[in-house]
Formats: C-alpha cells, structure tokens, sequence
C-alpha cells in the first residue's frame, strides 16, 4: 500500500464513522432530547403530532367530497312518511341577511311562517289567515305560555331561543401558539420514563398541571369560535352552556394531583398515537383517553372522558374508523358517540357511509338510542348523491328508509339540499289580519274544535 492511500483510506474511515454518528443522531434524536431536555422533546414531539393531523386532515378534505352545510345560504326540501306522520317541508335559508323562510304540510294541515332574529311567526292558512307571532330570543317560554304546545306532538322547552347562526365560525379554538405554550407549562420540569416497547410515562408536576389545564380551559372560553358553538348547541338544548365553564375552572381548582402526576402514552415515529392520565378528585377519578389504533392517527381513534365515583360511571366516549383518506378507494366511515350516565348508555348515535370511489354517490345506516325518559331507538339505512354528477357543492338528495322507531313503525325520509336559486324573503303581511281578537294560540285551538 502506497503512503498516499493509507492516509486517503484513514479519512475514508473517518468520514465514514462521523457520517454513522451523525446518522444515528438524526435517526435517534427524539431519544437524545429525551435524556437531554424533556421539555424540549415533548415540544418535539406535540409539533410533529399536530403536523401529523394537519396532513391527515388535509388528505381526508382532498378525498371526500365537499358537502353542502346547512350553515351556508340554502334551500331544503324534507319529507317525512311514517305510520303515524305525514310532513312535507320547504325552507329557504338566507345567511347573509339571517332568516328562514318555511312552508309545507303536517297530518293534512298547511302551515307556513318565517323567522329571523327579531321575531318568529306561524301560520295555518287553512284554518285562520293571520301569523301568530312570537319573540325569536324568547320563542320557548312564549309558545308555551300562548299553548302551542298543544298543537305538536312533541314539546317545545321553555326558554329555547331560535336566534339564527351568522358568519362564519370556522377555524382554529385554539391557535398552535396557545397549545404550545400549554405543553411548556405542563412540562416544565418533567421526567420520562420508559415502561415497554413504544411505551412511556411522563411524570409531570402537581401544580404545573392545575396551572396548565386552567389556562387552557380560560383560553378556550376567550375564543369566540367556541362561543358561537356553544351558543347554538344551547339555543336548542337550552341548559344552560354558559354556566360551565365557571365549573370547569372550580373543578380543576379541587383537583389533588399530589406533587406529581404520570401521564402514559405511546410514541409512533415520532408523533404521539396514545395518551392516558387519570386526575384524581376528592371524591372521584376523571379518566382521559386518546387513544389511536390504525396505520395513521385518524383511521382508527377514540377519544373518551369518563368520571368514576363509587363504582359509577359518567362521561362521553367517541370513536371513528374508516378509510378517508385516499381518493382511488372506497372511502368508508364509522362514527360512534356515546353517553354513559350510573354505568349505563343514555345516549348512543352512531353511523356509517361508505362513498364510492368516484364520489357519485353513498349508502349507509345509522342508529340512535336514548334512555332519557325510557329507552327510545331509531335506525334506518341511508343513501345519497350529488344534485349534479359529482359535484356535491351544488347540492345534494339523501334518502333515509327502512326506518324503524321503538314502535316498529316503519317509515321513509328524504332530503333535497340545494344551492338557493331565489331567496323567498319574509312577508308578514302575506295575509289580511282578521278582525279576531287571538291573545294566543290556545285561541285557533277553540276554532279548530269548532
């Protein structure tokens, strides 16, 4: 061997064992800053976790279709043909300017009306030419108090406001700035254990946790996306959402985490696939899951918050599989939600669809269970298409049969989702007011029975 290869055959060697080095330190960073930084690696991996989803997400919106939302300027069209009811519905909905305008036939009896965000009014013209007319913010406790309630065969709940959604309230809670500074002070001067395989513990702080959970949760009811949510979900369920929050911010303040709380999760790559913690309180044990079991974070997932006490459990649990993601495939979807009230379900709804691969159309059934006042079930096989081949955005059919209810009755839905072509507008003066004095409702009641 001439002097010249040697020392070229040494720095060969050389820039061989540095280039494995760095190699192995790139392959095994999240490791290095394990033992380094936690704090670092935890911020490492919770960016490339919500990296992960964000590219998941952006794969699911290329692959499925882009349904019409009920939220956006539209014209519906329902039908509902059952053993006990018969009802036709037409509505137009316009956002900028927030109104519904409605018309259509319930058991043989026409009715139309309108509402927007002053006021809501009903009609029968087949029995009186005249609206009857309520507060839209106050419609509940009005149409009770006026007997409406008489008319339908469900009732309206006091205090139910029908104030129409405007805007758009899409987007981000929570900005990745505010998660990131959640994860900072949740682990500030936290430890990692390794348990098995992928498995891991992290041992966080007591009081960093209560710190961290009340900013988040006084971060969440700062953002108005949340608020305009929970203020349509309660202009329905009318129970009061508002008032949570201040329960949430005491309940964290009663948590005994102790001096310190592990967390167990589970690495995948280099993104987080499973999490774990139970918060101990006083007098219960508030367990959180996130737990992802398929090829990728959102092809097989639940995510659940259950409280026990006494043996007793309360919470809500939801799951979802599928394949979503991919546009030269079937692309199917199950979801489960379910509410878990003293160890039993008082509510399940579940559902799944399955789009072909050309998105012209899907099939599918669903399910609900309810044991609020009884045990009431309903299910029925679904089906769909876009109003124009292919192109969901321009609206959309679906049909709803095979329905069956506790009663076995059985029964056929179906709904037409358009793109507006004229937006009706409200017309209060659509019919001459009768010379009748008709304080409320319970008034067209006498003249129906005459």
């Amino acid at each position: 061997m001439t002097k010249l290869k040697k020392p070229l055959i040494i720095a060969a060697a050389i820039i061989a064992v540095c280039g494995a080095v760095v190699a192995a330190a790139a392959f095994n960073i999240d490791k290095i800053l394990m033992r380094i930084s936690p704090e670092l690696y935890l911020g490492y991996i919770a960016v490339n976790t919500m990296n992960e989803l964000d590219s998941e997400l952006a794969m699911i919106d290329e692959a499925m279709p882009d349904i019409p939302k009920l939220s956006e300027s539209h014209s519906l069209g329902f039908t509902l043909d059952t053993e006990d009811t018969q009802l036709s519905l037409t509505e137009d909905y316009n956002k900028d300017a927030p109104s519904v305008v409605f018309t259509g036939i319930y058991n043989d009896i026409n009715f139309d009306g309108y509402i927007n965000n002053t006021e809501t009014a009903l009609c029968l013209p087949s029995l009186l030419d005249v609206y009857f007319t309520f507060s839209t913010q106050d419609f509940g406790n009005e149409f009770v108090d006026g007997g409406g309630n008489n008319l339908l065969p469900i009732g309206v709940p006091r205090g139910l406001d029908l104030t129409l959604p405007s805007g758009n309230d899409s987007g981000e809670i929570l900005s990745r700035g505010q998660l990131i500074n959640f994860a900072r002070t949740i682990s500030e001067d936290a430890e990692i254990r390794h348990d098995s395989g992928d498995d891991y513990f992290l041992i966080l702080r007591g009081e960093n946790v209560k710190t961290a959970l009340r900013d988040l949760v006084t971060a969440m009811l700062s953002s108005d996306i949340l608020k305009q949510r929970l203020e349509r979900i309660d202009n329905i369920l009318n129970i009061g959402l508002d008032s949570y929050g201040e329960y949430l911010l005491s309940l964290i303040d009663s948590m005994e985490p102790g001096e310190t709380l592990a967390v167990k999760y589970t690495q995948t790559k280099n993104y987080v696939s499973r999490i774990e913690a139970e918060l101990p309180f006083p007098d219960s044990t508030l367990t959180l899951l996130a737990d992802s079991r398929g090829a990728r974070l959102l092809d097989d997932y639940t995510i659940s918050v259950i409280s026990e006490s006494g043996g007793s459990q309360v919470g809500i649990e939801y799951s979802r599989n599928g394949n979503r993601m991919f546009a030269d495939e079937e692309k199917t979807d199950a979801v489960e939600c379910r509410v878990i009230f003293g160890g039993e379900e008082l509510l399940r709804l579940g559902y799944e669809t399955v789009f072909d691969k050309n998105n012209t159309g899907f099939s599918g059934s669903f399910e609900l269970l309810t044991n609020f006042l009884g045990t009431s079930e309903i299910s029925g096989d679904l089906s769909g298409a876009p109003a124009v081949d292919r192109d969901w955005a321009s609206g959309m059919y679906i049909d709803i049969t095979n329905i069956v209810d506790s009663g076995g009755s059985p029964g056929t839905c179906s709904v037409q989702l358009m793109q507006p072509m004229n937006l009706q507008t409200a017309e209060r003066d659509k019919y001459p007011f009768s010379e009748l004095n008709l304080d409320d409702i319970s008034s067209l009641l006498e003249l129906m029975q005459r």
